[in-house]
């Protein structure tokens, strides 16, 4: 993000555009972009407008931002281990049928919801829409461990639901191409942490 700000840079309305499309990625980035070109009058005025605040409320403000995303990850991030731990409170779900249906879902479901809360557009909506009924053609589909059909519907379905994360992730402009660069390291990093993370959820049982 931060060379395709300092790209827009000569240009009001390429700032503009960019940062309609992820506001929330655009002011993290915004400040790297900065210190590369401090003399650029667009810039400077972008600087005023992402962080003007009168007073002493700079530093209270930044605060609150700060504390409503650590409550937001943790509130997303009970909600999902919750859904994930569901076969061990309840005995009669099948795990096995659970996790080969829903797990892959329930990671997206987090990450949708997260880039959703940044971005208040309506493609979260649309997101959570097709997750939804993804997961519930999934787990309406018989048990029939022979069956190839049902096989390659259980393979492909991280890949449409690692699809409708990076939707999201764009704020539904999915023909942008430098967005969707933006989204491989960072889809990168976000597979680490789950990988660390859910370990850690199923080992209190």
């Amino acid at each position: 993000m931060k060379d395709r700000i300092l790209e827009a840079a000569g240009s009001a309305r390429e700032m503009e555009a960019l940062y309609r499309g992820s506001p929330a990625e655009f002011a993290r980035a915004f400040p790297a972009a900065l210190k590369e070109v401090p003399e650029s009058a667009i810039l400077l005025v972008w600087r005023e407008r992402l962080f003007f605040v009168e007073g002493n409320a700079a530093g209270e403000a930044a605060s609150r931002w700060r504390a409503w995303d650590i409550w937001l990850t943790i509130f997303i991030s009970l909600v999902a281990g919750t859904l994930a731990k569901l076969p061990q409170w309840f005995p009669g779900v099948d795990a096995e049928r659970f996790y080969a249906r829903n797990l892959c879902g329930i990671v997206a479901f987090a990450l949708i919801a997260w880039f959703s809360s940044q971005r208040l557009s309506r493609s979260g909506v649309l997101a959570l829409v097709l997750l939804a009924a993804a997961l519930l053609d999934l787990n309406f589909l018989p048990d029939s461990p022979k069956s190839e059909s049902i096989y390659l519907a259980l393979l492909h379905a991280p890949f449409f639901f690692w699809s409708l994360a990076g939707f999201e992730f764009l704020g539904g402009a999915w023909r942008n191409l430098p967005g969707r660069m933006d989204y491989l390291p960072a889809y990168t990093a976000w597979s680490l942490a789950v990988a660390i993370g859910f370990p850690l959820v199923f080992r209190f049982r």
